[in-house]
């Protein structure tokens, strides 16, 4: 959002440490939320990592990233801006994919060294899991109630 400030201040409405740690949060919500669907899929797609995180993150795109554009928020996706700021927030994605699967790729590493290390892992995954699954609820939420009527209101 910075930089598309820095080409087009007349866009720019101001950053705040509230706005900023509000999107940092919502982040690691839908971070934590779409692992899910990495847990799911990932024996699926490439066996190295880089490969696989950047197919993930191209998946998390196309069912993620296309409803938001398409539902245009505050009106700010169309104009000049446009470009930028789409290959900006479409690379959030890619690298959002490579991160999850590098870390889960080095997770696998840690455990495979000693195996008592496993009930770290299902320790993690059950603490994280009823957050994930409240993230992924509010996220089908906003897609099915906020975003398809704000697609539907813009065609």
């Amino acid at each position: 959002m910075k930089i598309i400030a820095v080409f087009y201040p007349q866009l720019a409405s101001g950053f705040t440490f509230q706005g900023t740690l509000a999107l940092v949060l919502v982040g690691i919500g839908f971070s934590l939320a779409t692992s899910i669907l990495y847990v799911g899929i990932h024996r699926y797609l490439p066996s190295e990592w880089v490969r696989k995180g950047l197919l993930y993150g191209l998946i998390n795109l196309l069912i993620f990233g296309s409803p938001f554009f398409l539902s245009n928020p505050n009106h700010e996706l169309f104009g000049s801006q446009a470009p930028l700021g789409i290959s900006l927030f479409s690379l959030v994605f890619l690298a959002g994919g490579l991160l999850l699967a590098m870390f889960i790729h080095f997770i696998a590493l840690w455990v495979e060294q000693a195996n008592s290390r496993r009930k770290y892992t299902f320790m993690a995954f059950a603490l994280l899991l009823i957050p994930a699954i409240v993230m992924s609820g509010g996220i089908i939420y906003e897609i099915f109630f906020e975003l398809i009527p704000a697609i539907k209101s813009n065609f």
